[in-house]
Formats: structure tokens, C-alpha cells, sequence
């Protein structure tokens, strides 16, 4: 399986990572993003949530 999500940890200790394309600030978590921080798609806490998301914009 090819990992799309960050390595960053959640609130679930199992679940690791946002999907970093979904994590930035435009129209947040909209658009088959979920809130479910075990989903491939979880776009984060909050917009820029992600290191790797803060350091490509």
C-alpha cells in the first residue's frame, strides 16, 4: 500500500497523519476530505495543521 498521509500523530494513537493535500487553508476539509482522523482522506485539525504543508506554501 503507498502511504499518502503525513507521519504526524492524532488523537486516535493508531491513526497517524494528514492528507497533506487536503490540509491547506482554501476551502478546508471541503470536497471528499473527511474529519476522521483514520481516513486516508482526514484533512487535519485545521488548515496548515502539517509541517510539510507549512513548508511548501
Amino acid at each position: 500500500r503507498l502511504w499518502r498521509k503525513t507521519r504526524s500523530k492524532t488523537i486516535i494513537p493508531l491513526c497517524y497523519g494528514a492528507d497533506p493535500n487536503r490540509n491547506w487553508d482554501y476551502k478546508w476539509c471541503e470536497g471528499g476530505a473527511s474529519h476522521d482522523p483514520c481516513s486516508d482522506t482526514y484533512c487535519g485539525s485545521k488548515a496548515f495543521s502539517e509541517v510539510e504543508t507549512l513548508q511548501v506554501s
